[in-house]
């Protein structure tokens, strides 16, 4: 283990476990790019996503006309949209 490690620093890399089994599997590579790669690999699907958004206006029999008129105008932004 002592000598994989050496031979790593001696590249400029580090040495990533891979599986702890027995014995350990280990491999000598760059774990910065690894861990920038598994970022941006997590990010592309929420890229893709559509978001869905719901807007509901209730009216009730007793909504004064000034605020029916108040939530038709917010309709029609909604609408335009």
């Amino acid at each position: 283990m002592e000598e994989a490690l050496a031979n790593a620093e001696s590249v400029g890399l580090d040495l990533v476990e891979v599986s702890a089994t027995e014995p350990p599997v280990c491999k000598i590579m760059d774990y910065g790019n690894i861990v920038t790669s598994r970022a941006k690999n997590s990010m592309t699907p929420k890229k893709s996503q559509t978001i869905i958004q719901v807007k509901e206006i209730k009216l009730k029999p007793k909504t004064e006309e000034h605020d029916v008129q108040v939530k038709l105008k917010h309709i029609k932004k909604f609408f335009e949209r």
